[in-house]
């Protein structure tokens, strides 16, 4: 049985081609590549941006591992900036320190915040990535929070 023959058996006749036309020829389905509307389509390739298409099967929810690894450390390390910058507004001033390292931490904590927020709101094309671009995002992430703290961390040791 050549691999023509087991598709044709596996799918009832129809190749993967026309189960392709077929899918998307009632249904608006995006292109995966430009998010062109695929309703109508008459060939495995996309009108908007000319890639070719196949019809695979997908999980419903994507893992979400290397989001929960940029999203918690950036998450946490936002909120102890809009901590730090409400307390600064609130005095008025920031608070005094005699090591630089503090505000290095101070100002990388500030920094996570609109990283936490982009990251947040770029979810779904985060999730469209490679799973080794998410991990290296996420290890990039995770770095940013421990140079964060770790100035923190130093900078209050220095002090005692």
């Amino acid at each position: 049985m050549t691999p023509d023959d087991a598709e044709h058996a596996t799918s009832g006749g129809s190749s993967d081609r026309e189960l392709l036309t077929q899918f998307v020829s009632e249904r608006d389905v995006p292109c995966p590549l430009c998010q062109y509307n695929l309703r109508g389509l008459i060939s495995p390739m996309c009108p908007e941006c000319g890639r070719a298409l196949q019809l695979t099967v997908g999980l419903v929810e994507p893992p979400l591992k290397a989001w929960l690894w940029l999203m918690v450390p950036l998450g946490m390390s936002g909120g102890v900036g809009v901590l730090f910058l409400i307390a600064s507004l609130a005095q008025g001033e920031l608070p005094p320190q005699q090591h630089v390292l503090f505000y290095v931490g101070f100002i990388g904590a500030v920094l996570t915040i609109p990283m936490a927020v982009i990251s947040l709101a770029t979810r779904r094309r985060f999730m469209r990535l490679t799973p080794t671009s998410q991990i290296i995002i996420a290890i990039i992430g995770v770095l940013i929070v421990f140079l964060v703290f770790g100035s923190f961390t130093i900078s209050i040791a220095l002090d005692s």
